[in-house]
């Protein structure tokens, strides 16, 4: 749990991924995203159902997510710092402007859905008498 929160720090993940489909987000957050994918696995199984299901569900959607920014969200200026990934602005007003409402749509549907998975999962892992000084 520690190295999940340590990762995706908590208040950063809701504001990044709230933000996403609208204005991008930092590169390294992005990264660290796809990192978390890696806590879902029996390498890092907790033997508490509930928190290890919470878990699941929050490392799922970390999963959907990823899946739809890697169609929506690109690294624009490689020389601009902090290097973000955004979304294909240039799409807007154009031929492409459906496909990029389509996918911003999506984007955000999964941003919800990312964003009430972590919060479940803090609930879930703090009733059953997880502490963290990480939230």
């Amino acid at each position: 749990i520690e190295k999940i929160v340590e990762l995706l720090p908590y208040e950063d993940t809701l504001h990044h991924v709230d933000l996403s489909y609208i204005s991008g987000m930092p590169y390294e957050f992005a990264r660290s995203l796809d990192r978390a994918e890696d806590f879902n696995g029996p390498k890092y199984k907790i033997y508490n159902p509930k928190v290890e299901a919470a878990k699941e569900e929050f490392l799922n959607a970390v999963y959907s997510f990823n899946e739809i920014c890697i169609s929506f969200l690109s690294v624009d200026h490689p020389q601009r710092k902090p290097l973000m990934v955004v979304p294909p602005f240039d799409w807007r007003n154009g031929p492409s402007e459906a496909r990029y409402r389509e996918l911003q749509s999506s984007l955000s549907d999964h941003a919800t859905m990312l964003i009430n998975k972590y919060k479940l999962f803090v609930e879930v892992y703090k009733s059953e008498g997880f502490i963290s000084d990480k939230i």
